[in-house]
């Protein structure tokens, strides 16, 4: 749209699904001939470049999307959205997670924002909090009424099928004078962070530690401090401030799994998620770090295949590339920061 009228506009897309397989084919943006057919010719010379008799989506379009592992029906949602598509998710739950689910995308959505759904869905049971648009087209309008947010799974369940209930987790008491704060803390703290925790302020301070965070977080040699980076094992300080930054940047969760380190002289494996804690005060967002233990997952760094292996070996060769490619901008870009510090320091110097 922004092109149709002339105008330079500047976008970012959250994609999530459950499926990791989904995810990393996504973030490679590779797809058949006969997967781009339903396409015309002039769609595919704007967004794709062919690569191997294959068409790859542009770097521009890759670049402004975020994909991450997402469940609607538990984790955090995304804030701030303009816009919510949840096209043909609705019909495979039970009534109590679809309002659950539009609960919290009423939450997400900044106010008049839009939400988009499947031709056999609707907001029934949530009618107060969406305004149709146009019916045909399943396009609802976000009402301006109090948002409010679910994360309980406990009840909850897929197409009738019970899913297995959890105790939830135990809240220690923050010792913060800021409720605001605290409240927005104990809306993540919820079945699927059982796992050790922390949260840090902007300024990447610990103000709270959940479960034990050993061998991950340990006080240094020195001085005291609550800095996470400096609290952070040395094989999680690069990766940490890296998920940080971007957490930051893009005001979304980040994950990443298999991240090795060493303890006692063995490897072990981690998977890390940095979520932003909204605070009501209208303070810069919090972040909420969690310490996972990856579950058989075994190490070494995946093989180069050559040109004639498989298609699925190439595809992981190129998603492998371009999670490189990221990893360098993103290194480059803190770099840049740096160096642009540096000379803005001098210059007052």
């Amino acid at each position: 749209m922004g092109a149709a009228l002339g105008l330079e506009v500047k976008s970012r897309v959250f994609a999530s699904d459950l499926s990791e397989t989904g995810l990393a084919k996504a973030r490679v943006g590779l797809y058949t001939a006969e997967e781009c057919a339903g396409l015309s010719p002039e769609q595919l010379k704007r967004h794709f470049t062919p690569v191997d008799h294959a068409f790859q989506v542009t770097k521009r379009l890759r670049e402004m999307c975020v994909f991450a592992r997402h469940d609607v029906t538990r984790d955090p949602p995304f804030g701030q959205l303009d816009m919510v598509f949840c096209s043909n998710v609705m019909i495979y739950l039970d009534q109590m997670l679809q309002r659950r689910v539009l609960q919290n995308v009423h939450y997400a959505l900044k106010p008049g924002g839009y939400l988009v759904l499947g031709p056999a869905e609707s907001t029934s049971g949530v009618e107060g909090l969406f305004a149709p648009l146009d019916g045909h087209q399943k396009i609802f309008l976000r009402r301006n009424v109090p948002a409010r947010l679910h994360l309980s799974a406990g009840d909850a369940s897929f197409s009738g099928a019970a899913m297995p209930r959890v105790k939830p987790p135990r809240i220690l008491p923050l010792q913060w004078s800021t409720t605001e704060i605290q409240r927005a803390v104990e809306r993540v703290f919820f079945t699927d962070y059982v796992a050790a925790s922390v949260i840090v302020n902007p300024e990447l301070d610990v103000l709270h530690f959940q479960g034990t965070t050993t061998p991950y977080l340990e006080a240094p040699t020195g001085g005291p401090t609550a800095k996470v980076l400096r609290l952070a094992h040395p094989d999680l300080r690069l990766a940490l401030g890296r998920m940080l930054r971007k957490a930051k940047k893009d005001g979304a969760p980040v994950r990443r799994r298999g991240i090795r380190l060493s303890v006692d002289g063995k490897s072990r494996s981690l998977d890390l998620s940095v979520l932003p804690v909204s605070v009501d005060t209208g303070d810069a967002p919090h972040f909420l770090v969690v310490f996972e233990r990856s579950a058989g997952r075994g190490g070494g760094a995946p093989g180069i295949h050559g040109a004639a292996g498989p298609p699925a070996a190439r595809h992981e060769d190129v998603a492998r590339v371009v999670e490189l490619e990221a990893e360098l901008a993103e290194n480059r870009e803190y770099l840049q920061a740096v160096i642009d510090h540096q000379a803005a320091t001098h210059d007052e110097l």
